[in-house]
């Protein structure tokens, strides 16, 4: 609806353009249903902030490279867009350029006219392992700062490394009516049982041992959770 497309498709087999084919951004509703917090990150109407809390510097090209995003491409004016959408631009820009200056250790485009900004994204060589929302959640919150989570939820944890961990991951989470209890499995192994009043409450979940690559945290409850 609000995207400018500015590639054209082509057919595989003989590689002719096909008339009217164009290749545009997702749309507004696809982004705002998606529950891939670094991506929003990236979309004008996608938040700056989740419940995952990770320094970018540290883990910013490891998820860059997760997603084997190659480039990031900005775009300064926006075709026949809203007052709204372009007031919103406005803030975008800024906090965005900001993002990457933070994940790149500078603000140095490879490409910076009055229209786009474009970034090229180096190799990462960080060890250290990063966060991501799996299935199971509702929207962020912003005005409240939470995700309510889904009865069975996920956590993934990516090790980037050729050998085990041994990590502590930390959730702040309550339940939404009454007090229940969680249960706690990593890549289908049961860890623990754990009690969640109806306030904010700090979980420590100590001694992972998260194996090479992607590592499925499950959150198993009888209700709904909140989860900041």
């Amino acid at each position: 609806l609000m995207s400018h497309p500015v590639m054209l498709y082509h057919q595989i087999y003989h590689e002719k353009p096909i008339y009217g084919g164009y290749e545009s951004r997702a749309t507004f509703e696809t982004m705002k249903s998606t529950q891939t917090y670094f991506l929003n990150m990236f979309h004008i109407h996608g938040s700056k902030n989740d419940v995952i809390k990770q320094d970018l510097v540290t883990h910013g090209l490891s998820l860059f490279d997760y997603f084997d995003i190659k480039y990031v491409i900005l775009h300064k004016d926006i075709i026949a867009a809203p007052k709204t959408f372009a007031t919103n631009l406005q803030a975008f820009l800024p906090e965005t350029r900001q993002i990457m200056s933070d994940i790149l250790t500078e603000d140095n485009p490879v490409y910076d006219d009055n229209k786009i900004v474009v970034y090229k994204i180096p190799k990462h060589n960080s060890a250290e392992p990063f966060l991501l929302l799996g299935s199971g959640w509702h929207m962020f919150d912003s005005e409240f700062n939470v995700r309510p989570a889904m009865k069975n939820s996920e956590i993934l944890i990516v090790n980037p490394t050729s050998s085990e961990m041994d990590i502590t991951l930390n959730l702040v989470l309550r339940q939404y009516e009454k007090k229940s209890v969680m249960t706690v499995s990593i890549n289908s192994e049961k860890l623990t049982a754990v009690d969640i009043p109806t306030v904010m409450t700090d979980v420590h979940l100590d001694n992972l041992i998260i194996k090479p690559g992607v590592n499925v945290v499950t959150l198993v409850a009888d209700e709904f959770t909140t989860i900041s």
